[in-house]
């Protein structure tokens, strides 16, 4: 059986931190229930833990904020959902003020209350806003899976800076990625593996 959290991969090409992050545990919850079963049947059950690349390049440390991923429980919607609820915005020609703008960011990132915006950031966050929102002048930046508007980036850029992560870019990259291990036939997961060898090892230990 496979199980797969795929909102990892999303969440990483749009270096939004909280929600892989939060996708991580979730996807941790789903390993327990796994090796759970593993207790109760070492000698005929195998896991594996891997992925199929790394995306984003997301790096723990900032050299403006202190780490501080506590941050992340103020996050109640992702940058996906932030995105598309600002072209919504612009594409119903719906009109926000920059007071209302500060209040859903307050509620849903946690924006001058547990994250510390500052007054530098915050004008810099209103003139986007009135660029981007309210004056409908600006690009949308195009990422694998979504299009992010021009005030979101800047929105959640500011987020991962307060919370201490960073991202190297908005595709896959080279990095290698971890492979655990354990069970039956364990063994022969550890040695650096192409992820391509790992359903071939699998199959030799099943058939």
């Amino acid at each position: 059986m496979m199980v797969e959290d795929g909102e990892i991969d999303h969440a990483s090409h749009a270096n939004d931190a909280g929600a892989a992050i939060k996708d991580i545990l979730s996807f941790q919850d789903a390993i327990k229930v796994a090796y759970d079963f593993y207790k109760q049947h070492p000698d005929e059950t195998l896991i594996i833990v891997t992925a199929d690349h790394d995306t984003g390049g997301m790096a723990i440390g900032s050299r403006t904020n202190r780490v501080n991923l506590n941050l992340i429980d103020s996050q109640r919607i992702s940058k996906d959902k932030f995105s598309d609820y600002c072209r919504s915005l612009i594409r119903n020609n719906e009109s926000m003020s920059w007071d209302e703008m500060k209040k859903f960011l307050s509620y849903k990132l946690g924006f001058w209350t547990t994250v510390p915006i500052t007054e530098n950031e915050t004008k810099d966050l209103q003139v986007l806003f009135d660029k981007a929102i309210v004056a409908r002048e600006s690009q949308d930046q195009r990422t694998l899976y979504n299009n992010f508007n021009q005030f979101a980036v800047k929105v959640f850029d500011l987020f991962n800076s307060h919370v201490g992560t960073s991202f190297i870019s908005g595709n896959h990259t080279a990095n290698p990625v971890p492979v655990f291990a354990i069970g039956a036939g364990a063994d022969n997961f550890k040695k650096a593996l192409n992820n391509i060898e790992i359903p071939l090892l699998i199959y030799d230990l099943t058939r």
